[in-house]
């Protein structure tokens, strides 16, 4: 991230991500079509967002705590999309303005305590609220590639087909291509449906000569506060998740830079939420959308192998200097309805699946399965049913109409609910005739009630098994062994509870040569130092103690 590639370099790589930011400003330009801007509404909201992403990405090139000191480049986050709009439509355009400026503030108070929002929004938490947003999308997408107009139940086949062309081409390249093109599957995507708009006479060329001058800087919308405080729950939501997606980005850039990776540095996510929630403050109070890290992005930075923060700076100025460029803004707004529909239904699958995925990722008990379930089934049911808004009290009807606040708060409540009565620490007695798979099995079913990250806990039971084998040698074959395992959100912890002498794991090394040329006292050693050695690589941290007249061999997992 320090390096300091040549000046032609940097260019090229800049603009690469500058590309990749401008294609996504469709998301954008959903907003604006949600809101009901006209095409002035709308050139001024994309300028004044470019600008935003432009100042966002320079400042997290800073260092701690500042920024991330990283290559985090900036667009606008489809989590906001639903939420922002429905603001918008409800109380105008300023005051969904001020309710960002009001969820930054959450966001910059949330960079300081990050590392504890981990128990309140678990995986599986926020699977459902990503899922959700997801689910939350499709109607409009299905709307825009079809071109129905609101209230027609008649497809337009002309848009249908340059719909389809769109999402076909995105999903082609991002299936079938080979190396660094599937970066690029949404810009391929937007050629080609823009050449069949062109083609099909689809496309609205007259407005790209409207554009005055070749120089204007982003015209200014300042934000309202007069909108109703329930309709801020799901932006609020949006923001939470959009903090916790940047500290995802975090790690992948800090596992990209040090191949000795283990935990994250908390100054650098810390620094990397604030620039996040200071980006917003400044989108909110000059009329931007919300913004986040791209992952595209990041993906570019680990198909080109550079990371380095100079880039971001580049790109950043790119950025600002282009929200000034009205020719440029204008063929942004040009994008037609069906190639919009296909990005969001491609943005759609993208965040249902990456939903699934963060469900997934934690064992799965009975408690988990019913909060999944039931609260995406709560979400859905506010899809399938609008008229429940009309039976809810005034005060929740801002609520009750957003599918994925409803979601979130059932999936937020089940999860607290559920929590009750599960032990966050369990013993196993280990005697004679316990076998391995009991150990193993031990484990997968407190992982399964806590909750704990599927790797983590194969790890763990991998280690067990090994640190059984290993105290049931020798001088401490005689006496039970107890296993206590410990868990919260961050750590796993053993203990081994065993009669006889502490485990020596920084034993001397062994020739396996000599050993395995001397007596079964050399290879009992061999075996043993062996043994051991592989302990302290299981684990991420192991060692031991005395407790009165017995031993403890602890062994820390990170989580």
């Amino acid at each position: 991230m320090d390096d300091r590639p040549p000046l032609p370099a940097v260019l090229v790589l800049a603009i690469q991500h500058v590309t990749l930011v401008l294609a996504l400003q469709v998301y954008v330009l959903i907003v604006a079509q949600e809101m009901g801007l006209d095409t002035a509404g709308t050139r001024a909201l994309v300028a004044t967002s470019v600008l935003v992403y432009g100042v966002g990405t320079i400042l997290q090139t800073l260092r701690p705590p500042l920024g991330a000191g990283l290559l985090l480049v900036h667009m606008p986050d489809p989590l906001m999309i639903v939420s922002y709009a429905g603001i918008a439509k409800a109380a105008g355009a300023a005051a969904a303005g001020g309710a960002l400026v009001l969820a930054s503030l959450l966001q910059l108070a949330l960079s300081r305590v990050v590392s504890h929002l981990r128990a309140l929004f678990p995986p599986e938490v926020l699977g459902v609220m990503v899922c959700m947003l997801g689910i939350s999308m499709v109607g409009g997408g299905v709307h825009r590639l079809l071109g129905l107009s609101p209230g027609a139940g008649a497809v337009d086949a002309t848009a249908s087909v340059i719909g389809l062309l769109t999402l076909g081409s995105i999903v082609a390249v991002a299936v079938w291509s080979r190396g660094s093109l599937r970066l690029f599957a949404l810009i391929i995507g937007l050629l080609v449906g823009g050449a069949a708009s062109l083609a099909a006479g689809a496309l609205d060329t007259g407005g790209a000569g409207a554009a005055v001058g070749w120089f204007a800087l982003p015209p200014l919308r300042l934000p309202s506060f007069d909108f109703p405080p329930t309709a801020f729950l799901p932006l609020g939501l949006g923001v939470i998740l959009a903090a916790l997606d940047t500290v995802g980005s975090v790690v992948v850039m800090e596992r990209m830079d040090d191949a000795g990776w283990r935990r994250s540095n908390m100054r650098v996510v810390g620094g990397a939420v604030w620039v996040n929630g200071a980006t917003n403050l400044l989108g909110g109070l000059i009329g931007g959308f919300g913004t986040g890290t791209s992952s595209a992005n990041i993906g570019l930075c680990s198909a080109t192998g550079a990371t380095a923060r100079v880039i971001g700076v580049a790109a950043g100025a790119m950025l600002v200097v282009g929200s000034c460029f009205p020719p440029l803004i204008a063929v942004i707004t040009m994008i037609p309805e069906p190639v919009k529909g296909a990005i969001s239904l491609y943005a759609a699958a993208y965040l249902v699946t990456s939903g699934m995925e963060l469900i997934l990722s934690r064992m799965l008990d009975a408690r988990r399965t019913f909060m999944v379930g039931l609260s995406i089934a709560a979400g859905i049911a506010i899809i399938a049913l609008p008229s429940l808004m009309a039976q809810a009290p005034a005060w929740a009807h801002e609520i009750v109409s957003s599918p994925l606040a409803v979601a979130s708060l059932v999936a937020i409540a089940l999860n607290l609910l559920f929590r009750l009565g599960i032990a966050r620490s369990a013993t196993l007695p280990i005697h004679g005739g316990t076998s391995v798979r009991e150990v193993t099995t031990f484990l997968e079913r407190c992982g399964a009630d806590w909750g704990a990250r599927r790797d983590v806990v194969l790890k763990a039971g991998n280690a067990a098994v090994e640190a059984v084998e290993v105290l049931r040698g020798s001088d401490r074959a005689d006496g039970e062994i107890a296993l206590t395992a410990t868990f919260d959100e961050f750590n796993l912890d053993l203990e081994f509870v065993h009669p006889g002498k502490p485990v020596v794991l920084a034993a001397a090394a062994i020739d396996p040569h000599t050993a395995l040329e001397g007596d079964d006292d050399d290879l009992e050693a061999l075996l043993s130092a062996a043994s051991n050695a592989l302990l302290t690589r299981m684990a991420d941290r192991a060692r031991t103690l005395t407790r009165g007249d017995r031993s403890v061999l602890a062994l820390h997992f990170v989580h």
